[in-house]
């Protein structure tokens, strides 16, 4: 995975202490892991909705629709979010989880081409191992 070099602004060290992001991408597959540390609790359903807006106000996932289920692993309480949406003209599958404990949060968000058997496992076996300690 590569880090994505962030730098907090003063308005967004008054509500984080720290942001750390990373990427992996080939071919049609995209991984995005976002770990935040907040001064006070986020909430994982807003979280969850401002990153359905995203991807609906982005214009790259034409029909985007998702789904909100609770989950909780670890001690953490979260949301899995399944998604669907067009990329130039390829179905894909657009899912995350967004899990926090205590004042920290982790997203994972898997992007993929949805006719690739090999993709959907690999996805699967992403999000059945995060464990927050």
């Amino acid at each position: 995975m590569k880090e994505i070099q962030t730098t907090l602004d003063n308005n967004v060290k008054q509500v984080l202490e720290d942001y750390n992001a990373y990427e992996y991408k080939v071919g049609s597959f995209q991984m995005k892991l976002n770990h935040v540390v907040a001064k006070t609790r986020i909430d994982p359903v807003e979280y969850a909705d401002r990153l359905a807006e995203m991807f609906e106000e982005s214009g790259e996932y034409k029909g985007y629709s998702h789904k909100k289920i609770e989950v909780q692993e670890g001690g953490a309480f979260g949301i899995f979010m399944k998604g669907s949406g067009m990329y130039q003209g390829v179905d894909m599958v657009i899912n995350s989880v967004i899990l926090v404990k205590d004042n920290d949060l982790w997203e994972i968000t898997v992007i993929l081409n949805s006719s690739s058997h090999e993709l959907k496992i690999l996805m699967e076996n992403i999000f059945s191992s995060p464990i927050i300690k």
